[in-house]
């Protein structure tokens, strides 16, 4: 019993004679695509649900052999000679239908919609099938009783000659008519309610169907009560526990997806509904996590002390929201000594390493199509308004390729992803450092004008010397951005800032920043070159005297700026 994990026996045996019981008699599906079609209420048995009895074959179909030997196929070849004409990889049972059984003649719509397709067809070209469909089925709807009651005929003529062939069919083909009576019984009736196909529920409420199936039968159920304790066990459920009924309810929207294009082409009257998935975002990672996608870590160091910092149970306790936790979380950020602050950043550096290794492995092992949906779902958001008229450019257009060291074909991937990391350029003057700070005040342009020509010279003085010591600060930030870059990112960021030298900048010390900027990037690309040709000792002089310089010019940079950073990676956490 230790090999059917939890289960007897008897019950494997019993799952399988029930799974037997419900195929359909001469089922022609593969056997995956069967398994999803399966009756599985019908399979359930004692205090094994339906879901649980589905999880269970899979997890024995995994240890058995899903090919076929010549000797079964060789039985299908004798079954093949008593009907020649059929091809199984040519499609369905209408393709590979009797030559001699009659076509089901045309309704009058059809009728009328043959008849006109090609005239519209050429007097709109390039028009789809479902606009196609629906300019036609307008005219045949405004047709007069007169006009309608022609094509009426004409089908009732089609109709009649059409059974008139099938008796004449099935006295000739006895067998064939008995497989199609066969096929009438077994084929399910038609959808009542809502048109089209019906919708997929979500994994919470697949758990509590689940659960008042198992429990109505008892003396004192009270679907209420049992609803309620459902409730606060999923809650308390763990990821590994959920998975059965986020699978089930994923594989219902795919099938239900499937089905909806399918109705939509047979009804072209049809009006597609808006679409939301019955996976919440949690569960979604659940599932991409089960399927092997890696779990993508902070991207900061302080990301990385948030979440950390959040899994404290004391926390937890003293702060109830959300909100306070985290300000807290900003606040403990700020007591950090440096250089624990670099060992967060270090670590958040190796597990950035580790997961672009295992995402690239994971994209490697999916399909292409669903490679496609990954990359374009990770595609980043549009961003909030860029000053800069260039950076705001690059952000919609500008993509480059990169490599990895497990993927052997190239990604695209967005430059707005390295600018996003480009510290921002201070204001242009002391004025405007001066207009901002009173902004946040809600006061109006018009009196901070005032207040800024009344102001004493000491004040404009303290004011530029702020500035200054920004415009210091970001000389020693956007080196230290440059330096942190790859050399195709830093190639990239380059041919990105060169394509839109040519726009104006508003202030000449913005110029002179992008200027200083783009000498950044060559000094920086210089650097990279010497360290792929193995000049590690030149390379190391470059980088302390650089650090040198930065050390002395940081000096100059307030300790508000600090505490402002902090605020924003809270923020962005």
């Amino acid at each position: 019993d230790d090999y059917f994990d939890g289960w007897s026996k008897e019950d494997v045996v019993q799952l399988i004679t029930r799974m037997s019981a419900a195929l359909p008699k001469n089922d022609t599906l593969k056997y995956v695509s069967r398994v999803e079609k399966l009756n599985w209420e019908q399979v359930a048995f004692g205090q094994h649900t339906p879901i649980e009895c589905k999880e269970k074959w899979k997890t024995i179909d995994k240890k058995i052999r899903g090919y076929r030997i010549l000797q079964e196929v060789l039985g299908d070849a004798k079954v093949w000679i008593e009907q020649p004409w059929t091809d199984f990889y040519r499609g369905g049972r209408k393709k590979n239908r009797h030559p001699d059984m009659p076509k089901k003649p045309l309704t009058s719509y059809m009728i009328f919609y043959m008849k006109k397709k090609e005239r519209i067809t050429k007097e709109n070209p390039g028009i789809g099938l479902t606009s196609l469909s629906k300019i036609i089925a307008d005219k045949f709807n405004k047709l007069s009783p007169k006009k309608k009651a022609k094509y009426n005929k004409l089908a009732n003529v089609m109709r009649e000659k059409y059974q008139e062939d099938m008796q004449k069919f099935f006295h000739d083909h006895p067998s064939e008519g008995e497989k199609i009576l066969n096929a009438a019984k077994n084929k399910k009736g038609p959808i009542t309610g809502v048109p089209g196909p019906a919708k997929p529920i979500q994994p919470l409420k697949l758990f509590l169907e689940d659960k008042i199936k198992q429990h109505k039968d008892e003396k004192d159920f009270n679907q209420a009560l049992l609803i309620q304790q459902c409730k606060e066990k999923w809650k308390s459920m763990s990821s590994k526990k959920k998975m059965p009924w986020i699978r089930w309810a994923h594989e219902a929207e795919m099938k239900y997806l499937e089905e909806l294009k399918s109705y939509q082409a047979e009804n072209p009257s049809f009006e597609m509904p808006k679409i939301k998935s019955v996976l919440s975002k949690e569960e979604k990672k659940v599932l991409q996590r089960m399927e092997g996608k890696p779990e993508k870590p902070p991207g900061s160091a302080y990301g990385l002390f948030s979440k950390l910092m959040l899994k404290d149970p004391d926390l937890r306790a003293k702060y109830s929201t959300p909100k306070e936790r985290m300000q807290e979380i900003a606040k403990m950020w700020k007591d950090v000594p440096k250089l624990e602050k670099d060992g967060y950043a270090e670590q958040v550096k190796h597990l950035l390493e580790n997961y672009k290794l295992e995402y690239a492995s994971y994209l490697e092992s999916l399909p292409e199509d669903k490679r496609e949906e990954e990359l374009a779902s990770n595609l980043p958001k549009r961003k909030a308004k860029v000053e800069d008229p260039s950076i705001k450019t690059a952000q919609k257009k500008l993509k480059v390729e990169k490599k990895t060291a497990k993927v052997k074909e190239t990604e695209k991937i967005i430059v707005e992803d390295i600018l996003a990391k480009e510290p921002k350029a201070p204001n242009g003057s002391s004025f405007d450092l001066f207009e901002e700070e009173m902004k946040r005040k809600s006061m109006s342009s018009k009196k901070i004008k005032k207040a800024w020509e009344e102001a004493s010279e000491s004040t404009k003085q303290k004011y530029e010397t702020k500035l200054e010591a920004l415009r210091q600060q970001y000389i020693i930030d956007y080196k230290a951005f440059l330096t942190g870059l790859k050399p195709q990112e830093l190639q990239a960021y380059s041919d990105c800032k060169g394509k839109n030298q040519s726009q104006p900048v508003e202030a000449d010390s913005q110029e002179s920043q992008e200027s200083s900027a783009e000498s950044e990037v060559e000094e920086v690309k210089v650097e990279n070159k010497k360290e792929d040709g193995n000049s590690s000792s030149s390379g190391s002089s470059g980088s302390s005297s650089t650090a040198s310089s930065s050390s002395s010019s940081s000096s100059s940079s307030s300790s508000s700026e600090a505490e402002e950073q902090d605020d924003d990676d809270s923020d962005a956490f």
